[in-house]
């Protein structure tokens, strides 16, 4: 009944932004126009819908069983500070990249002094030394915390991407905390889902209403903590398998960072040329055209998604194994890197050709004193 119920209430909480956005569309699309490079959208939308997703959660937290609801409790307490500086962002008050990263690093310092839990072990003597003091794997964990939270940031492009890989991940903490008996992180993981699927009904696939910084850097700051949390108590676990469940957000972002720095760009300038708006390009340019983004849009989402789930899948059959989950992780690596790369240069051959076309026909036009505005 709690998963339920966390799900009608963040259906109730969305439903009443969209009603309501005549009022505060002003402070509440900024950002999320044509105007922004990044976007894939054309019309002022509402981006807060990450209070709707963690209104639901708040609530079922009330209902579940007195452990679980303890560790969700102390969850959301951790997420203040990054959930603050997200929905300053979403309301338009301009809080940088780099403030949001730094107040993503303060709540995951908030996370390990609460629960006492860092990253352990890496299951290899070449990287243990990372984490074999405390002050390393305190620095370790928040490093990562803050770039899972960060990078779940960066895929929150298209409609229902950044939510459906994260009910992914959450679903792949689930079945990991069942197979492990852990009924807390298995409890937590269910709840977040439900939450979730409560704002992805207005996500997918018209964009409704937008997850926003608040929700994507809040939401990978609870699975990040979640699979964290999940290894501590149930040391079993590769680590190597949690990276593998949440390949698809932290390999992007790898890929973003690389992109930047080998064109000699500042590493939060947006761009254009994430894995997603790569698909989405390219359905554009092979099978509609560039005024069906409406379209495209969540055909991209309904192409990207498999694809993250494959690892996760994969996943759930190596978690015991750490030299297995090990290969598993450098063969979906290496498969990432030859289909972006092939992607891109399949995208290069067909925008070339129609620029090619286009260019014909306007000298074809001219030729006969037709003008191209003709």
């Amino acid at each position: 009944m709690e998963f339920l119920f966390a799900g009608l209430v963040s259906v109730a909480v969305a439903y009443f932004i969209l009603k309501t956005k005549s009022y505060h569309l002003k402070y509440t699309a900024k950002g999320h126009s044509s105007a922004a490079r990044q976007s894939a959208h054309r019309s002022p939308t509402p981006r807060i819908g990450g209070i709707a997703i963690f209104s639901g959660f708040a609530v079922g937290t009330i209902m579940l069983p007195v452990e679980s609801a303890s560790f969700s409790i102390s969850l959301m307490l951790s997420c203040i500070a990054v959930f603050a500086g997200g929905l300053g962002e979403d309301i338009g008050r301009n809080v940088s990249p780099k403030a949001r990263l730094i107040l993503s690093f303060i709540s995951a310092l908030c996370a390990v002094a609460i629960f006492r839990a860092w990253i352990g072990p890496l299951g290899s003597p070449y990287l243990n030394w990372i984490t074999s003091t405390l002050l390393g794997a305190t620095l370790f964990t928040v490093l990562i915390s803050g770039g899972v939270a960060h990078a779940t940031n960066l895929i929150d492009g298209l409609n229902g991407l950044a939510m459906g890989v994260c009910m992914l991940i959450a679903g792949g903490l689930a079945y990991l905390a069942y197979s492990v008996s852990d009924a807390v992180i298995l409890n937590i993981s269910l709840l977040l889902m439900c939450s979730i699927l409560g704002l992805f009904v207005f996500n997918f696939p018209f964009g409704k209403i937008f997850l926003g910084d608040a929700g994507a850097y809040t939401l990978g700051h609870v699975l990040i903590w979640l699979s964290i949390l999940l290894v501590a108590r149930n040391p079993e676990i590769s680590p190597y398998a949690i990276l593998m469940i949440f390949f698809w957000p932290i390999m992007d972002m790898i890929f973003a960072i690389f992109r930047r720095v080998v064109n000699r760009k500042s590493i939060g300038s947006p761009d254009r040329l994430h894995f997603h708006q790569l698909v989405m390009r390219g359905l554009g340019l092979i099978y509609f055209n560039r005024n069906q983004r409406h379209i495209t849009n969540p055909v991209a989402t309904a192409f990207v998604l498999p694809m993250t789930a494959v690892p996760i899948i994969a996943a759930q059959f190596l978690w015991q194994d750490i030299g297995q989950s090990a290969v598993a992780l450098l063969f979906f690596g290496a498969l990432f890197i030859v289909t972006y790369r092939s992607l891109y240069i399949i995208i290069l051959q067909r925008a070339s050709t129609r620029h090619i076309r286009r260019t014909k026909t306007h000298g074809m036009r001219a030729d006969h004193g037709v003008t191209p505005a003709e």
